[in-house]
C-alpha cells in the first residue's frame, strides 16, 4: 500500500476521531451541568399540602359554605375512549410480552383481546361497585372524549401548518408528500447544514410530513364519578386489581349546606383547572358574591415539603418545608331565618296570576333587600329565582349545564344586577330637590290627571278611570302618587337639578356593597349643547322626576337612598360581612335629622301608609308597627306588564331598617310589592327587630304642608 493511501485513511480516521471527541466534548462541556441538574432534581422533590378555605357562616354562626375532601374515581384516558386506540393497544399489549413473544402474531393478537377484556371488565366493575348505569358512564367518557379530541386536533394542526410553512421556506430541501414529482436537490451547502445541526444539537430542517402525535391530555386519568360511599372507597382499596386503569382520588370541594339559600349574597367558585397530574389544592376560586370579593381572604396559601428520595424505592426523607395557612373565615350580617322567609315570600309572589290587559301570566323575577339604616349592615338580600349553589360549582356537570341554559337566569344576581326604572320610589328624591329648591310644601296644585294635554304626561288614575287627583299639596302628591304634581315640579326645578340630587342620593352608581359584580344603574346625564342650552328635552326631564325614562336602579341602590332619608341624611355603604362597617357619608346640601325638607318627605312617606287615600294603606298597613314608604308602579314597555316596587323603612318615627321589595312584570307595586313588605315586617316584628308600638295616625304628624288659603 502506498504511502499515500496510508496517509488518506489516516486523515479520514483522523477526521471522524475529531467529530467525535467534538460532540463529546460538546456533551461534557455545554450540556454536562444541565444534566447534573436534572439528576439533582430527580433526586429531591417538594410535595404540596392542600390549605383549606375559609369558611362563610351566617350572623347566627350558621355554616353558609366549606371546604369538604371527597373521594372520586378518575379512569385513564386510554381505558375510556371508545373506541380503543389501535396503536396505543398494540403498544400496551407488546410490553407485557417477552421479546421472543412478540415476533409472534398470534400471540400479540392474543395479547391485545386480553386487555380489551380487562377494559372491558373493568368498566363494568366500575358501574356496578357506584351503582351508575353503564350508558351514564359512557355519556361523560365521550364528554372527555370530544374535549381531548378538540385538543389532539388543534395541535397537530398547529404542526401541520408550521411544516407547511417550513416547507415553503426550504423547498430545495424537502420532500413533499402530495403525490408531486417534485425532486429534492440536495447541494454541499445542505450537507454542512445538517453535520452543523448534529454537532449544536439543533433540530434538523423538515424534510417529511409530520405525523401525528399524542398529548399529554391522552395520558391523564378524568373524574367519572365524584363524591364516592366509603364502601366504595373500601372495595377499590381492597381490590385494585379489579380496575386497571381507574385510580382513586382525594379532592377538596367546596360544599354550600344550605343549597340554595341565599345564593345570591354567597356567591360560588370555579373548580381548579383539571390538570390530573398537577395535586388538586384548592377548592376553586371565587367568582360571585361574597366568594368572589373576598377571594384574597378566603383562599389559603399551600405549604410545602421537600423530600429526597431514596435509592432502590426506599421511604423519602423529610428535608424541611412550610406548613400550610388556612384561610380566613368570613361571618356575615345575613339573618338565616329572615333570609329564608323573604326567599319564601318570593317564591309564594312568582307563582301567583296577574292579569295584564285581559291576560295572565306569573311575574317573572324579584328582589327584597333589608337594610339597617344606620350602619349599612344588610340582613336579607333575597333573590328569585334562585339555584343550588353546589351545582353552580360544578361546571362540567349536568344540573350546571342545564342552570346556565335557563331562560329565567337565577344565577343573574337581581339584588345587585337587576337594574329597573324605580317609577315612584324616586318621587321622595324628586320632593327633597323642590324643597331645596325653595318650593313650598304648602302650596296646592289642581291635578285633573293630565298635564297639559289628555293624551300624554298623566296620572295612572286618569289612565284607568279619567278623573284627576284635584287639588293636592307636596304631601297629597306623595301618599296618591300624583304625576301630574311632580310634572309640574319639573318644570320649575329642570333635569340638571333632579339628577345633581340623584347622584347625591347614590344613583347611577355603586352603593360599594362587598359583594362581586355589583351593577351601577343609570342616571342619564344633562348634556350641555355648544351655545350652553340643555339638549335635553322636557319630556326626558319629566320622565326623571317619577322614576321613568331612561333611569335605572338595583333594588340595593334603593335602598340605600330610603336609608338616607330615613337616618337624617346620610348615605350609608351597604355591607354583608359583618366587621366591613364604613362610617356613613353626609349627603351635601342636607342638615342631617333637623332637616325640614326631609321631614317633610318622611311626613309623607308615613301617610303613604297610614292614611287610607295613601297608595300603600290597603296592602301594607300594619296596625302594630309603624311602616312608611312608596309605591311604585314602573312602566316597562312590555305586554307583560309593569314593575312593582314598594321601598319604605321601619319604624316610621324612629327608622332602624329600610326594606324594598320590587317583582318584575307583576303590575301595581300596592297590590304586588306591597303585601312582601308587610309580611317582611311582621317577620322582623316575630324575630324582635322591632317593637310593637301605637299605629301612626295622620293626626300624630305635624300639618308641614297644610294647603294656604280657602
Amino acid at each position: 500500500m502506498s504511502s499515500f493511501r496510508i496517509r488518506f485513511i489516516g486523515l479520514i480516521f483522523s477526521v471522524a476521531l475529531l467529530v467525535v471527541w467534538g460532540r463529546v466534548a460538546y456533551l461534557q462541556l455545554a450540556l454536562g451541568p444541565w444534566h447534573r441538574a436534572t439528576m439533582a432534581d430527580a433526586e429531591v422533590r417538594t410535595r404540596l399540602i392542600p390549605a383549606p378555605r375559609g369558611t362563610i357562616r351566617a350572623a347566627d354562626g350558621t355554616v353558609l359554605a366549606r371546604d369538604r375532601c371527597d373521594a372520586d374515581l378518575a379512569v385513564h384516558f386510554r381505558f375510556l375512549e371508545r373506541p380503543v386506540d389501535e396503536s396505543w393497544l398494540e403498544q400496551q399489549a407488546r410490553a407485557r410480552l417477552t421479546r421472543r413473544e412478540r415476533r409472534i402474531t398470534e400471540r400479540v393478537e392474543q395479547a391485545k383481546d386480553e386487555l380489551r377484556h380487562e377494559i372491558e371488565s373493568a368498566w363494568q366493575a366500575l358501574a356496578e361497585l357506584t351503582a351508575t348505569p353503564e350508558p351514564t358512564l359512557d355519556a361523560r367518557a365521550r364528554v372527555v372524549q370530544h374535549r381531548v379530541a378538540r385538543i389532539v386536533d388543534s395541535v397537530n394542526r398547529r404542526r401541520r401548518e408550521r411544516w407547511e410553512r417550513e416547507a415553503a421556506r426550504n423547498s430545495p430541501h424537502v420532500t413533499l408528500n402530495d403525490g408531486s414529482d417534485e425532486p429534492a436537490r440536495a447541494d454541499s451547502n445542505n450537507s454542512w447544514h445538517r453535520i452543523i445541526a448534529w454537532l449544536a444539537d439543533a433540530p434538523p430542517r423538515p424534510t417529511t410530513e409530520p405525523q401525528p402525535v399524542s398529548v399529554v391530555e391522552q395520558d391523564r386519568y378524568y373524574t367519572l364519578v365524584e363524591n364516592v360511599a366509603p364502601e366504595v372507597v373500601f372495595e377499590f382499596s381492597s381490590n385494585p386489581q379489579r380496575f386497571p386503569g381507574i385510580r382513586l382520588e382525594q379532592r377538596i370541594r367546596r360544599e354550600y349546606p344550605a343549597g340554595d339559600v341565599a345564593c345570591s349574597i354567597i356567591g360560588f367558585t370555579e373548580p381548579p383547572n383539571d390538570a390530573e397530574d398537577d395535586p388538586v389544592l384548592f377548592s376553586g376560586a371565587g367568582r360571585t358574591g361574597v366568594e368572589g370579593f373576598y377571594e384574597s381572604e378566603l383562599r389559603g396559601v399551600p405549604g410545602h415539603v421537600r423530600e429526597q428520595l431514596a435509592a432502590r424505592g426506599g421511604a423519602p426523607r423529610a428535608l424541611g418545608g412550610l406548613p400550610p395557612q388556612p384561610g380566613h373565615d368570613v361571618a356575615l350580617t345575613i339573618d338565616l331565618d329572615l333570609e329564608q322567609f323573604a326567599e319564601s315570600c318570593l317564591d309564594r309572589a312568582l307563582e301567583q296570576e296577574i292579569e295584564v290587559s285581559g291576560a295572565r301570566h306569573r311575574a317573572t323575577s324579584g328582589a327584597i333587600v333589608v337594610l339597617d339604616v344606620r350602619t349599612g349592615a344588610v340582613l336579607a338580600a333575597a333573590a328569585a329565582p334562585r339555584f343550588d349553589l353546589n351545582e353552580a360549582a360544578r361546571p362540567t356537570s349536568d344540573a350546571a349545564q342545564e342552570l346556565a341554559r335557563r331562560d329565567d337566569a337565577p344565577m343573574f344576581n337581581r339584588v345587585i344586577q337587576m337594574s329597573l326604572a324605580p317609577g315612584s320610589t324616586f318621587k321622595p328624591v324628586t320632593a327633597v330637590a323642590a324643597l331645596k329648591h325653595g318650593v313650598n310644601p304648602r302650596d296646592g296644585y289642581f291635578c285633573r290627571g293630565y298635564l297639559h294635554e289628555p293624551d300624554k304626561f298623566r296620572c295612572l288614575v286618569y289612565r284607568h278611570f279619567g278623573v284627576g287627583h284635584e287639588s293636592v299639596t307636596m304631601t297629597d302628591a306623595i301618599v296618591r302618587s300624583c304625576n301630574v304634581y311632580f310634572f309640574h315640579l319639573s318644570e320649575q326645578l329642570g333635569g340638571a337639578e333632579i339628577v345633581r340630587w340623584a347622584d347625591a342620593f347614590g344613583y347611577g352608581r355603586a352603593t360599594g356593597i362587598d359583594l362581586a359584580g355589583e351593577e351601577p344603574g343609570n342616571v342619564p346625564a344633562v348634556t350641555r349643547s355648544p351655545r350652553g342650552g340643555s339638549v335635553w328635552s322636557d319630556g326626558e326631564t319629566k320622565g326623571v322626576a317619577i322614576g321613568q325614562g331612561s333611569m335605572s336602579a338595583t333594588p340595593l341602590q334603593v335602598a340605600v337612598m330610603m336609608a338616607a332619608i330615613a337616618n337624617g341624611g346620610s348615605r350609608v355603604v351597604p355591607h354583608v360581612r359583618r366587621d366591613a362597617f364604613q362610617p356613613p357619608r353626609p349627603i351635601d346640601g342636607l342638615d342631617g335629622a333637623s332637616d325640614r325638607s326631609l321631614a317633610v318627605v318622611r311626613h309623607a312617606l308615613a301617610q303613604v301608609v297610614t292614611d287610607p287615600h295613601g297608595t300603600g294603606h290597603a296592602n301594607v298597613y300594619l296596625a302594630d308597627v309603624e311602616i312608611a314608604g312608596k309605591t311604585g308602579t314602573a312602566q316597562s314597555g312590555s305586554p307583560r306588564g309593569d314593575h312593582a316596587w314598594f321601598a319604605g323603612y321601619v319604624p316610621a318615627r324612629e327608622p332602624r331598617f329600610a326594606v324594598v321589595a320590587v317583582l318584575e312584570h307583576a303590575g301595581s307595586g300596592g297590590h304586588a310589592a306591597g303585601p312582601l313588605a308587610r309580611e317582611i315586617v311582621k317577620k322582623m316584628l316575630e324575630l324582635g327587630y322591632v317593637s310593637r308600638s301605637e299605629p301612626l295616625r295622620v293626626s300624630d304628624s305635624a300639618p308641614l304642608d297644610r294647603p294656604r288659603g280657602p
